[in-house]
């Protein structure tokens, strides 16, 4: 949906899976999956715009993989499994597209407001008090419903802890992805690295973007939430030794790393005292209900920007249902969002560099029409 709604924010990306001779790695396994997703994904080219097609999955050979990435350490390789995905060039302005959609369809956005506490009357919550955290203004904010949408926060939340039977994610992990100045591949890689001093494998994704390539994610344990996200010396340093194992002949080393992206998700321990804790595969919804005090109050703790309009319709739907409401059946899956005011992307992405050809290098309009789209 997202490439539908916004696609001068996120465009189509190849993608392949080295193959080997073991069966379960092995073209025909890999193979056959990808066609079972072709068949259950047959509808994915609706209302696409013709660049932004996605093409059915496909073996390639070992010489195709070779030109792909030709310094991945493809011993005993056999050739690769291809299909195609969706990758957005900034999420930031991803979100803010929502956001600016959002205001444009009548909503009412407050930004830099800290909830300081919740607002009761006849036993449900009738709205929150913020705080202007530039002004240190309060207001009271009076709704029919409440969602708190602050993901692996509102664990943190006393109400959460005192009116749930889930006590929130039972640890939480910190995922980290490097951004390497050089191309490692012209295309989405998933391969096997090398970790604990060689003795065991993990997969790792490698996938261009802009001009170096983004390779992770890696997930660290924390029992709590931190004030600040970072990421160690020594944490960076064995996050490139895994790269260097699929990329020997390159020898990363820290002036490589242009950018880091570090952030919370719900997690589980995971199952050994050295393994990575366990991500949360799907969001989760909460309501205390009625008993709890807390009737009209609901948590949402979720897990992908990709899931997260998906995630929106179905609490929308609750809340709906739990006003007793009838609501007509969501369209964003093919609203197009703020900046996606075009019929054909690239019909408009020729006009624009046409009209400012003569004020603007080319490299620049295209940037531009990434960030900003029809606003650009």
């Amino acid at each position: 949906a997202l490439m539908r709604i916004a696609p001068h924010l996120v465009m189509s990306m190849p993608c392949v899976m080295p193959t080997y001779r073991p069966l379960f790695k092995s073209k025909l396994f890999i193979g056959v999956g990808l066609k079972f997703y072709d068949f259950i994904a047959f509808d994915r080219n609706k209302d696409l715009d013709e660049p932004q097609t996605i093409p059915p999955s496909s073996i390639i050979t070992r010489e195709h993989l070779d030109r792909l990435a030709p310094n991945l350490d493809r011993n005993a390789a056999t050739g690769g499994a291809c299909w195609t995905d969706g990758q957005a060039y900034n999420s930031e302005r991803l979100t803010l597209s929502f956001v600016m959609s959002a205001i444009n369809a009548g909503a009412d956005i407050f930004n830099h407001m800290e909830k300081t506490a919740y607002l009761t009357e006849h036993g449900k919550i009738s709205g929150v008090t913020a705080k202007d955290v530039l002004t240190g203004e309060t207001l009271n904010l009076r709704v029919n419903a409440v969602i708190d949408c602050t993901g692996p926060w509102a664990g943190q939340d006393k109400h959460f802890s005192e009116n749930t039977k889930d006590k929130g994610p039972e640890v939480m992990a910190r995922a980290v992805n490097l951004v390497i100045r050089r191309r490692l591949s012209d295309c989405a890689l998933g391969i096997g690295v090398r970790t604990g001093g060689g003795k065991s494998q993990r997969l790792l994704f490698v996938a261009p973007w802009r001009t170096g390539n983004i390779v992770g994610t890696w997930y660290y344990q924390e029992t709590e939430l931190p004030d600040k996200l970072t990421i160690s010396e020594s944490e960076i340093s064995d996050c490139l030794s895994q790269i260097n194992s699929a990329f020997p002949s390159l020898k990363l080393d820290h002036n490589d790393v242009s950018l880091i992206h570090v952030g919370m998700q719900p997690a589980h321990k995971g199952k050994g005292s050295n393994d990575e804790p366990e991500v949360w595969r799907h969001t989760r919804i909460l309501y205390p209900g009625a008993r709890s005090g807390q009737e009209g109050l609901y948590w949402v703790q979720g897990v992908k920007l990709t899931t997260a309009r998906a995630t929106a319709v179905e609490v929308v739907g609750r809340i709906a249902h739990y006003l007793n409401r009838k609501i007509t059946p969501s369209k964003t899956h093919r609203t197009r969002l703020y900046g996606a005011d075009f019929r054909d992307y690239q019909e408009y992405r020729k006009n624009c560099i046409t009209r400012l050809a003569d004020r603007l290098p080319e490299q620049v309009i295209l940037r531009l029409l990434a960030n900003y789209g029809s606003n650009t």
